[in-house]
């Protein structure tokens, strides 16, 4: 008897114009969290800076108020001011201490130069897709899809590598979301925009003479209240 079984093998068919767009709404959402991560970064350590700025400023003019006005003179100004003066400095140079302490255990700088590492590797990849989509139409398939793989597809998993070894995953989590929302919401302003384009160059002659008769009476009484 014989076996009636068949195997029929099909390579994958790759739409290489879904796919380059697919890849690049996706790189963009992950350009934009290690974006949105690096500004939370540099906030948090401008403010610190900030305030050790603020404590030192502050305990240089105690320090010059304490020997301008003599604070030292416990027979002047009697020991609980004297010992506050002397006190006082000590208890900011501390604090400037432990913030310093502080930024340095954060690691804002290491991890900061970690994400504009990633960041640039994921603007090359952006700007390598977006140059493949322009010129879609005019090189041949099969050029184009080697260029893809060899060339986009390496630099991204090598962009991806820096980016799952820099940033953790519940926070990559949570600011992906919000790369994603806010992609989301540029997409439909962009499309209400365009939409209000076409409304406006699909509109009749006396349409377009009534919005230039507008904007020269504008103009107009513009310049005569000057």
């Amino acid at each position: 008897m014989e076996d009636t079984n068949k195997i029929i093998s099909t390579e994958p068919v790759l739409d290489i114009y879904t796919e380059l767009q697919d890849k690049y709404y996706e790189v963009r959402c992950k350009r934009d969290a290690v974006s949105l991560i690096h500004q939370q970064l540099n906030n948090e350590s401008n403010k610190f800076n900030k305030i050790i700025i603020f404590l030192s400023l502050f305990t240089g003019f105690l320090e010059t108020l304490k020997f301008q006005l003599n604070l030292t003179n416990k027979e002047k100004y009697g020991t609980a001011t004297t010992n506050t003066a002397g006190i006082c400095p000590i208890f900011l140079s501390t604090l400037i201490a432990i913030i310093s302490s502080l930024i340095k255990f954060k690691k804002y700088p290491e991890t900061m130069e970690l994400l504009t590492t990633a960041l640039i590797k994921l603007n090359n990849v952006i700007n390598k897709i977006r140059s493949l989509q322009e010129c879609l139409h005019y090189a041949p398939l099969t050029e184009t899809k080697k260029t893809y793989k060899d060339v986009i597809l390496t630099d991204y998993r090598t962009a991806l590598l820096e980016i799952e070894s820099s940033i953790y995953p519940s926070i990559r989590h949570k600011f992906f979301n919000k790369a994603q929302y806010n992609i989301i919401r540029q997409l439909k302003n962009d499309i209400k925009y365009n939409n209000k384009i076409k409304k406006i160059l699909n509109s009749n002659d006396t349409t377009i003479i009534g919005i230039d008769e507008i904007s020269n009476n504008t103009e107009e009484k513009n310049i005569s209240e000057d």
